[in-house]
């Protein structure tokens, strides 16, 4: 199947790495948005309740936008649509007046089942070998520590 990057004529190699990189993520997260979509999830609030449901406690706004890599007013409106949904609530840090630990609820836990199956992903990368997947995170990996570092947000490890 021939696709428009065919007929583009690229006179920077890594732009061209980099404008491939983007259509592929657009077009792999169109493909996310149909799947959640049958949940009544964004793809944003299914990363969310990913991140959420791996830590073994309550998180802070600002950690989570850290994970995210976005700011923190996007991550507070986001959360606040899922506490409109049911599937996070917002408690008041006791010992820290000022800080609001986010938990998911039964519904967001349940949202997280459903969202985690992931098909489509599966589906998509079942065409690379097990060795391809490894060499994509690895570089990929590299990739986002190198961004990181130029946009001077903490580490996603952190």
């Amino acid at each position: 199947m021939k696709t428009i990057f065919d007929e583009i004529e690229f006179d920077d190699p890594v732009y061209k790495l980099n404008w491939l990189l983007g259509r592929t993520r657009d077009a792999i997260q169109k493909v996310r948005v149909k799947e959640l979509a049958q949940y009544g999830l964004s793809t944003a609030q299914a990363a969310l309740l990913f991140i959420l449901n791996a830590s073994d406690e309550p998180l802070i706004s600002a950690k989570l936008a850290r994970f995210f890599v976005r700011e923190a007013h996007s991550v507070s409106s986001i959360l606040k649509r899922m506490e409109a949904k049911g599937l996070v609530t917002r408690t008041k840090d006791l010992s820290k007046k000022n800080l609001v630990r986010i938990s998911l609820t039964d519904e967001g836990e349940k949202a997280y089942s459903l969202s985690s199956r992931r098909r489509a992903y599966h589906k998509l990368y079942s065409k690379l070998t097990d060795e391809q997947k490894e060499q994509l995170a690895s570089i990929l990996r590299t990739l986002l520590d190198e961004a990181i570092k130029e946009i001077k947000t903490p580490s996603i490890t952190d």
